[in-house]
C-alpha cells in the first residue's frame, strides 16, 4: 500500500460525531457548573453522571464545587450541593412517605388476615 497525502485523509476520521444519548445509566446532567467563566464551559457542564457517582460516601468528603446543579434528563428533579451536603432543589412533597409502626399495622389492618402462620411481631398486641 502507497502512503501518499491523498491516502492519510481516508485513514484519519476528520469528524467525531456528537453524542446523540449518554451512556446507560448515566440520568443526572450538570446544568449549572460554578468553574463555568465566560468562554470556557468548565470542569463538568453538559456532563452526564449516575447517581452513584454524585453522592459522596459516608466515609468521603464531597468534592463537588458549592452550586452545581445536576438534572435528571427524565423526570427534570434538580440536586445541588451545599457546603458539601446535596440537596434537592425541587424535590416533590410526599414523593416519600415516612414508614412508622404505626403507619405499618394500619397498612397490615387493612389486608386479609394470613391464611396459615404466624402473626407478624408489628400485629401482636403489647402484653402489660
Amino acid at each position: 500500500m502507497d502512503l501518499n497525502h491523498d491516502n492519510l485523509d481516508e485513514l484519519v476520521l476528520l469528524e467525531i460525531p456528537p453524542r446523540t444519548a449518554p451512556p446507560k445509566g448515566y440520568f443526572w446532567k450538570v446544568v449549572q457548573d460554578p468553574t463555568r467563566n465566560d468562554m470556557d464551559p468548565g470542569l463538568f457542564f453538559g456532563s452526564y453522571f449516575r447517581l452513584l457517582d454524585i453522592y459522596p460516601d459516608r466515609d468521603e468528603p464531597c468534592t463537588w464545587p458549592d452550586g452545581i446543579i445536576f438534572e435528571h434528563i427524565h423526570t427534570g428533579q434538580q440536586l445541588t450541593f451545599s457546603q458539601g451536603f446535596p440537596k434537592f432543589l425541587n424535590f416533590p412533597k410526599g414523593a416519600i412517605t415516612l414508614r412508622t409502626r404505626l403507619v405499618l399495622q394500619e397498612k397490615a389492618a387493612s389486608l386479609p388476615p394470613p391464611k396459615r402462620g404466624r402473626k407478624p411481631k408489628y400485629l401482636k398486641e403489647k402484653s402489660g
